[in-house]
């Protein structure tokens, strides 16, 4: 099994946290010590959640062909929604590749958490699901295939330079 290098980033910084936690219980402050500030890492290549709600729209350009992937970018969009740090600009997650096919009508059993997930944080208004109407028929994808909150555009790309155009921030996850 390969690790992807934001698991193992993921895990380094639990693993400083961790070690930081444990060296301030066990070194009490001094008579005169200055409170120290908390032990924050940042792994490289992984943001820190913003401390202010996010502003700006942003689009997501979606290629990801792993559905382990999809879905932990939908969990990371949904805690930042619970924790207040998502306002009602939706996100617009473009999907342009083979990861439209876990979003079928016909492979909802096996997709289910995904498709509840992506379903529910679109009602909430955190994420617009768009899906490029030229793959879909490239793989044999009908628009009536598709759940009702997924909208189709003529082409992913083009959606993602209409909406940079918008004003939109730009994040590629492939």
């Amino acid at each position: 099994m390969t690790l992807r290098p934001w698991i193992i980033a993921g895990l380094l910084l639990g693993v400083v946290a961790g070690l930081g936690l444990a060296l301030s219980r066990t070194q009490g402050p001094g008579p005169s010590a200055q409170p120290t500030p908390p032990l924050v890492a940042v792994a490289p290549r992984i943001r820190p959640l913003p401390e202010a709600p996010v502003r700006r729209r942003t689009v997501m350009d979606i290629s990801l062909h792993d559905e382990a992937e999809l879905k932990d970018m939908l969990h990371h969009l949904d805690a930042l929604q619970r924790a207040g740090l998502v306002e009602k600009a939706p996100v617009a997650v473009v999907l342009h590749g083979p990861e439209i096919a876990f979003f079928t009508r016909k492979g909802y059993a096996s997709h289910r958490e995904l498709i509840d997930l992506a379903g529910r944080l679109d009602a909430a208004g955190v994420i617009e699901v768009k899906a490029c109407r030229t793959r879909m028929r490239m793989m044999g994808v009908k628009e009536e295939d598709l759940p009702d909150f997924v909208e189709t555009v003529p082409f992913g790309p083009g959606e993602i330079l209409r909406l940079q155009g918008a004003g939109y921030e730009v994040r590629r996850l492939f």
